[in-house]
């Protein structure tokens, strides 16, 4: 049976419904001054017995607009339909720190997800200009994890060194040293033209946005497809840039991809660039990942 946890934040209280509760790809949280968080002890479940074998643990985040309300977040993966003792829930390992958008976070939350890690998601509050001076630089995304060492909450900032310390963590990287170089070098490459994107998104002014998106479609595209081509080509054409399996950069280049083809629809297809469509294909079939695209996970650019 399908176990499921819906949670809905609103002000003043918490609404639950509650079935057995298996394990998240993602844990709750909520964007606005503060996050709404829960534990949960899976169990069977009566009615009359629930504060007995289910523990919660929240705390509500005030009030908020009716834009910052969240639906249904989570499905909950299967188990088997036994009646064994209360066990506590796994907690996530990571938080991401970041916007309620993909932005610099997504290709983080790629990498989990394709790894299969647990992992909840935090937002910016209401007073962000308070909250930017406890992150490492003044600046999201951060992950928010737990030092294995010291046993210490930590932070590490700057999105291209956590999707390196995940891909090596996670064993999403080319074995050989010179392999791993030259794919890290298309990272690089793919990270370019996505923070051109997220400038002509979010720093373009309305009125010269036409303008500038003709050109990145004229200009930027085409050598990008280009670049990229040439160096799938050499590796065989079978959508890895070096090596001989999916790693962080084609899950970036993925990601890139898709950022092309939301801004300006169409534009990285199969016809128009066979090549590149080969890597899009590699990633969105991995089963995680596209149990991901799929959910209700994954936010809007």
């Amino acid at each position: 049976m399908s176990a499921r946890h819906a949670f809905r934040s609103v002000p003043g209280r918490i609404s639950l419904t509650i079935a057995r509760v298996a394990t998240f790809s993602t844990h709750a949280a909520v964007p606005g001054a503060g996050a709404a968080t829960s534990t949960i002890l899976a169990g069977p479940v009566r009615p009359s017995r629930c504060s007995a074998q289910y523990k919660l643990v929240a705390s509500v985040a005030p009030a908020l607009s009716p834009a910052h309300r969240l639906g249904p977040l989570h499905q909950a993966r299967p188990i088997a339909n036994t009646h064994t003792p209360t066990t506590i829930m796994a907690a996530p390992a990571f938080t991401v720190y970041y916007w309620p958008g993909k932005g610099r976070a997504e290709n983080v939350r790629l990498i989990l997800e394709a790894a299969g890690v647990l992992y909840e998601n935090k937002y910016p509050g209401d007073d962000w200009a308070a909250e930017k001076p406890t992150t490492p630089f003044g600046q999201l995304p951060v992950l928010l994890m737990t030092d294995d060492k010291s046993k210490q909450l930590m932070q590490l900032a700057q999105s291209a060194a956590i999707v390196r310390f995940l891909a090596r963590k996670f064993n999403l990287v080319a074995e050989d040293p010179l392999d791993a170089a030259l794919a890290d070098s298309v990272f690089e490459h793919s990270i370019e033209v996505s923070n051109k994107i997220i400038r002509l998104v979010w720093l373009t002014p309305k009125e010269e946005k036409p303008a500038e998106i003709e050109k990145f479609k004229q200009e930027v595209v085409p050598a990008f497809i280009k670049a990229q081509t040439a160096i799938l080509e050499k590796n065989g054409n079978k959508g890895i840039y070096a090596g001989k399996k999916m790693t962080y950069v084609e899950i970036a280049a993925y990601n890139t991809i898709d950022e092309i083809n939301t801004l300006i629809p169409g534009t990285v297809t199969a016809t128009t660039a066979p090549a590149l469509w080969k890597v899009h294909e590699l990633v969105a079939n991995n089963a995680n990942i596209k149990a991901y695209l799929a959910s209700p996970r994954r936010h809007e650019m």
